[in-house]
This record gives C-alpha cells, sequence and structure tokens, in this order.
C-alpha cells in the first residue's frame, strides 16, 4: 500500500483564499464579522463577562477558558472570535489551543487583534532601576523568571546582549586538546592564547563561551580555567570529534558575561541575581522622562496548538520576549543549529488547517516558529519574524543527535506547510549556527516570496537524511529573495541548501546574493550529499565567496536556466564530487558579462 497523501489536501483552497487576503482587517475571512467574539484588554478585568468591549476580560488564559466554556455548552457551534485590544498580554506560561478548543469540524477559532499592537509577551516588566556610583543601572531579578539564565535584555523594545569579550572579531584558539573525562562526565577543552589574560575576568555560573566550527556553533558555560596551563575546560560536548565540529587550532570564539567593569553602553553583566547595565544616552533621556521600559525575557514559549487542533486563525497579534528553555545545551546543536532543548515561541503539533496572517514574531531566545509532528497544512503569510535568538521556523522533526531521527514507518507526518511573503530577519543573536528555514522529513511543502536576509548559517536548509527512507518530497522553494547568510562567520553554507533524496521537489526564481563563508564553501545553491531528484531552474545567484552552485555527491538533478555572476576567478558552477548518477545542466549564464 502506498503512502497516504496529506490528509488535508483538501482544504488547501480554502487556506489559499485565507492566505491571499489584503491585510488583517480582511484575513481571517467573512467569518471573524458573524462569529461569536470574546473580546480581551490589558484593562479589563478576568470577573467580567467578555462579551463587548466594555466587558472586556483581562488575560488571554481566561478568554480562553470562555472559550473553552462555549465549546463544552454547545452555545458556539460556529466561529469563535477572540478579539484582543493593543497592548501587551504578559504570559507566564503558554496558551494552549487543542480538540477542545476547536469545537466540531467546521468550526473556526480567531484570535484576532482589533487593532495594531496587541502583543503576547514572555518578558517581565522591569521596575525603575538603581543607578550605581559608577552611572550603570542596577535591577535585582530574584524571583522575576523562574529559569536560571537569560541572554538578553530589552531596553525600549531593543535587544541588549551582554557584554562580549573581546568587543570586537574574536579570540582564536591556540592548539587543540583531547577531550576530558577526569571530572566526572566528558567535557571538551582548548588551550588559549598568551595574548589572553584571564586573571583580568571573572568566571562564574553565567559565564558561557561562544565558538564558530566549520558548520555549526558551540555556546557553552565555562566549567574551568588552568590559568597554569592556559587552558579552558567548557561544560559539555561539541556534536563530533571529527575537525569541522571539534576546537580545532584557528577557531575563533568569544566570551560572554565575563567583564563586569568595562561595559559600553548598550552592554549589561549580571552576577548572581543582579543586573548592571550601562546605558546609552537616549535611554538617560528616556529614563528621565519616564518613559523608560526595560523587559526580562522569561516563559519560553508562547503558544501551542496541537492535540487534534483544527481551523484555527491567527491575525495580527505579535509574540515576543521569550526566554531560553535550559540553562546549558550540553552538546552542540547538530548542523543548521536544530535542538530538540530550543523551544518556538509559536510551536504546532498534531493540528490541522492552521492559518498566521500579518503576525510579528521578535525578540524571541531561539525559534520563531515550529511545525512538527502531524502539523497538516498550516499556512503562515505576510508575517514578520526578525531579531531571533536562532531560526525563523522548523518543519518536520529534528533530533537532538547528529543525525536527524529517519522516521519510523508510521509515524505522523508533517505536510503541506506554506510560507508566503513573510519577513525572516536577523536571525542567530543567540545560537548563530541557525538556519533562517529548516525542514526535515516533512513533504509537500511551499516556501514561496519570503524576504530571508542575515543569517550567519544557510538561508533554506532542505532534507536532513543520511541514507534511509524519508518523507521529504515534492517541496517548493520558489520566488523567495535570499540574501547577507553565511556573514563570514561559518563554512560549507547555502543561500538553500539541500541534502539527500527529495524527489519531485523544485528550487526555481529565487535571487540570492551575498552570500560569505569564513573558510569555505560559500555558494548560493548547494545540492549537497546524495540530494537527488531536484530541479534547479531559472534562479538568479551574485556576490558568493566561492561558487555560485556547487554539487557535492548529488546526482540525478535537472539544472536549467539559471544565472549566475560570481567575481572574476570563481565557478559558476563547482562540482566537489560526482554523485552516483547524472545530472542534466543547462549552461549557466550571466547575462551582464
Amino acid at each position: 500500500m502506498g503512502r497516504p497523501l496529506c490528509r488535508c489536501v483538501a482544504s488547501l483552497l480554502a487556506l489559499w483564499l485565507v492566505a491571499t487576503a489584503e491585510p488583517s482587517s480582511a484575513s481571517a475571512p467573512a467569518a471573524a464579522a458573524r462569529c461569536r467574539s470574546i473580546f480581551v484588554s490589558p484593562e479589563g478585568s478576568d470577573l467580567a463577562s467578555g462579551d463587548s468591549g466594555a466587558a472586556a476580560v483581562r488575560t488571554p488564559a481566561r478568554a480562553i477558558e470562555l472559550l473553552r466554556a462555549l465549546r463544552r455548552s454547545g452555545a458556539a457551534e460556529g466561529a469563535v472570535c477572540l478579539r484582543f485590544a493593543p497592548g501587551a498580554y504578559p504570559l507566564r506560561s503558554p496558551l494552549m489551543l487543542d480538540a477542545e478548543t476547536s469545537g466540531d469540524a467546521g468550526a473556526s477559532t480567531i484570535l484576532i487583534a482589533a487593532a495594531s499592537g496587541a502583543v503576547f509577551s514572555g518578558g517581565v516588566a522591569l521596575p525603575p532601576p538603581r543607578v550605581t556610583r559608577r552611572g550603570f543601572w542596577r535591577w535585582d531579578v530574584a524571583g522575576a523568571c523562574p529559569l536560571e539564565v537569560q541572554r538578553s535584555l530589552f531596553v525600549n523594545d531593543e535587544r541588549r546582549m551582554r557584554s562580549r569579550t573581546p568587543k570586537q572579531g574574536f579570540l582564536r584558539v591556540e592548539a587543540e586538546v583531547a577531550r576530558g573525562l577526569e571530572t566526572g562526565a566528558p567535557r571538551d577543552k582548548f588551550s588559549y592564547a598568551p595574548e589572553f589574560d584571564a586573571s583580568r575576568y571573572t568566571f562564574d555560573a553565567g559565564s558561557e563561551v561562544v565558538a564558530f566550527h566549520y558548520w555549526s556553533a558551540s555556546r557553552f558555560p565555562v566549567f574551568h580555567i588552568d590559568a597554569k596551563n592556559r587552558i579552558l575546560t567548557v561544560d559539555g560536548v561539541t556534536s563530533h570529534t571529527d575537525v569541522w565540529a571539534r576546537f580545532g587550532k584557528g577557531e575563533d570564539y568569544y566570551f560572554e558575561n565575563i567583564d563586569r567593569d568595562a561595559l559600553e553602553p548598550g552592554e549589561w553583566a549580571q552576577s548572581g541575581t543582579k543586573i548592571d547595565y550601562r546605558p546609552t544616552s537616549s535611554e538617560e533621556s528616556e529614563r528621565a522622562a519616564g518613559r523608560l521600559r526595560a523587559v526580562l525575557p522569561c516563559t519560553p514559549q508562547l503558544l501551542e496548538i496541537g492535540d487534534g487542533a483544527h481551523d484555527v486563525v491567527i491575525d495580527a497579534i505579535g509574540f515576543a520576549h521569550t526566554g531560553d528553555l535550559v540553562r546549558n545545551i550540553d552538546r552542540t546543536p547538530a548542523q543548521a543549529g536544530v535542538s530538540v532543548k530550543f523551544a518556538a515561541a509559536i510551536a504546532v503539533e498534531d493540528a490541522s488547517r492552521i492559518s498566521f496572517d500579518h503576525i510579528d514574531v521578535f525578540g524571541v531566545a531561539s525559534l520563531a516558529m515550529s511545525f512538527a509532528r502531524a502539523a497538516h497544512c498550516p499556512v503562515v503569510t505576510n508575517s514578520r519574524m526578525t531579531d531571533l535568538g536562532g531560526g525563523a521556523v522548523i518543519i518536520g522533526d529534528a533530533s537532538d543527535a547528529y543525525t536527524p531521527v529517519v522516521a519510523a514507518k508510521d509515524d505522523p507526518e508533517t505536510c503541506g506547510v506554506t510560507l508566503k511573503n513573510n519577513v525572516m530577519s536577523d536571525g542567530g543573536k543567540i545560537w548563530p549556527g541557525a538556519a533562517a528555514v529548516w525542514i526535515g522529513d516533512a513533504d509537500r511543502n511551499k516556501i514561496v516570496e519570503n524576504d530571508i536576509r542575515r543569517f550567519r548559517y544557510t538561508g533554506i536548509s532542505l532534507g536532513w537524511i543520511w541514507g534511509g527512507r524519508h518523507r521529504t518530497r515534492h517541496n517548493v522553494i520558489e520566488h523567495n529573495r535570499i540574501s547577507e547568510i553565511g556573514m563570514g562567520a561559518m563554512s560549507d553554507l547555502g543561500g538553500i541548501y539541500t541534502l539527500s533524496d527529495l524527489e519531485g521537489s523544485t528550487i526555481r526564481h529565487n535571487v540570492i546574493d551575498d552570500v560569505v563563508a569564513r573558510r569555505y564553501g560559500g555558494f548560493g545553491i548547494y545540492l549537497d550529499r546524495g540530494t537527488s531528484g531536484v530541479t534547479v531552474e531559472n534562479n538568479e545567484i551574485s556576490s558568493v565567496s566561492n561558487a555560485g552552485i556547487a554539487l557535492h555527491m548529488a546526482g540525478g538533478n535537472t539544472l536549467v536556466g539559471n544565472e549566475v555572476c560570481v567575481r572574476e576567478g570563481l565557478p559558476p558552477l563547482l562540482v566537489i564530487k560526482p554523485g552516483q548518477s547524472p545530472n542534466k545542466i543547462e549552461e549557466i549564464a550571466c547575462p551582464s558579462k
């Protein structure tokens, strides 16, 4: 018996109508005008009925309780709209939409902003700071957030990072040191150069080292400094012991939160529960005028849609200020920055016909959105995912091991995800190895007309099985604008990167430029190991550091009509190593030459 098709294909027309609607007032179809409404406002009361704007409830959690009650009672058989007035809605735990909140088949649940500016925030608003004798602002955040460590602070809606050493550029690994076991658990080590004087700095539980390997990046707590022998031990291990993953000689790295004194404007440091922040001159003025807003990110996830949820529309709502889920990722995230330990601000799993339109996800600790097991045909359109700790979107299932998991025969399938006309930018602020969009073991997805820019690894990453059966088939990547990828941080990357058999997939009409690797492998389109069954056509590629299109053990693909303009001395097409079968390749031209 053949593999079943994505079971919500029949609903694609309805979803497409939602996806192509005009801005938010019309994007939650006509149902929004005739649905049963629950009103929510930051100025409301959870003792109110929620039946009108004048009787709005205060919290999204209370609104969902009322939604559940309506569905259980049968009083709302059709669409229900939760209408959010402008303002911030702090969340200490994620909102959950499931089969019970969805009601009968065909009923819609619509979360819609009544006007712009409704934001679900995982952050904790901090009180006015105490000013120290050195002019730093100080907060004591004891009890503010149950999570142990946060790596960002938001001041007047701008992300502020912890103190960085060095302030510009990187330190370099002096020499490799064998992985140690004498501390009771495996931990990696490296030797640092004499120019770095560890005695000048303070190392404690909040100190971290961020390192860039060939195609992954590590972030570890500093476990031990052996100043006599200049050996640093981190609290964790990289994803592999081969040269491409370990702390090898010449690897770039920097520290966070070891320099508590030499703070630059906009930097902060944490010691225990105390945060010291050096404000900018404009922030000093804002504080004097009573307009200072300081937010400590906390809640890792803001919205979960699953357990059989269906027919949900999220319209024009913002999601911001998520916190880090764990203190320590004890193993370097896999290539493309995937790890099951990363929480997405919005997570969809075991749900069908879910639509997001004109949402704004910003200032998050890791991922903006994830679509995992049995997420069927969700649509994300006209939305923004910016200022991200990691990547923008993960589609499919990511394993915590280096090689993503090969799906079992009867595992539920993720399929039919559409990302259309979205902006995804400025990722990797905390986890720099992340790709903007990652697709693994998921089929019939469409990534179209998106603007993807400023990610330190890859723009769109597709495939993710080294041999074995999987379901990454019939994906469409077209009409995307992809730029400022790699940014000189890592290697072996591409504006679009593929891996494994991708039968029936197409990469066409994409415009890719400014792809820069650190050592090697800065490609516009990179068909890596085992890539087959892909049509690459009519793409425009320019300004890459190594080659326009690269093939590495890739066979059975078709490359036609591509325009590649590279600087003199670089190949428009690079075959690193032939695949098992030939590719069909038409001449690659640069119209300006």
